[in-house]
């Protein structure tokens, strides 16, 4: 019976060494991307890069990219619908154009090859500026506009979050339509790091506004899911 038990144990210790021996790592998280832009007349697009890389990461993964961006579409109830872009198998993008009279929205998606679903990242907003824009009059843009490092979840269904980082002091954050129409009014808190509850709204297109306290302004299109 003792010799039986040995060999039960044994058996049991060598099945979990195989288990574990052979179990393959799956895809968690599809990483995030970088950054919302601010677009004068004459700038060029930026190339979207990588913020955070895949969970876990490419390299132990057999992975495929894919692209979307967010286009006009009148027999959609929102008047937008997300569609493949073409050809993108890469972590980074350059757009070419933007699929919106109020910007571009354009997002990663990555799977396992071989596998259907996707998991998507962030959403990179680019909006393109007027030429009398406060923002674009300025010798130099970049110093008449205020940074934001990351908003995120976008798309999101309750909270918005906005990463300044060491940027600058915020004043106050606008939720606007995309006409333009202020919609919420938010004082900002002494953080890098701030949090807009936007769960009572409905689902669709909105810009954030941010205003620091030096009068420069940055406005990110985000979706409300």
């Amino acid at each position: 019976m003792a010799q039986l038990l040995r060999l039960c144990s044994l058996w049991v210790l060598f099945s979990g060494i195989q288990s574990t021996s052979y179990s393959q790592p799956v895809l968690q998280e599809a990483g995030t991307i970088c950054c919302d832009q601010n677009l004068c007349p004459g700038d060029s697009f930026p190339l979207i890069t990588e913020w955070t890389a895949t969970t876990p990461p490419d390299s132990l993964l057999n992975l495929e990219y894919s692209w979307f961006t967010l286009v006009t579409d009148s027999s959609s109830p929102s008047g937008t619908k997300w569609v493949k872009l073409p050809n993108t198998n890469s972590k980074t993008y350059l757009p070419n154009t933007l699929g919106t009279p109020f910007g571009g929205f354009f997002m990663r998606a990555v799977r396992e090859v071989g596998t259907l679903p996707y998991l998507f990242s962030n959403v990179v907003s680019y909006v393109q500026l007027s030429a009398s824009s406060p923002d674009c009059m300025s010798s130099s843009s970049t110093e008449a506009t205020l940074e934001v490092l990351q908003l995120f979840p976008n798309p999101t269904h309750s909270t918005l979050k906005i990463n300044l980082g060491s940027n600058g002091s915020v004043l106050e954050y606008q939720i606007l339509s995309t006409t333009g129409v202020p919609i919420l009014h938010v004082s900002a808190l002494p953080a890098e790091t701030q949090e807009i509850s936007v769960e009572h709204l409905p689902p669709g297109t909105y810009l954030l506004q941010i205003t620091s306290h030096e009068g420069k302004r940055s406005i990110h299109p985000w979706i409300k899911m």
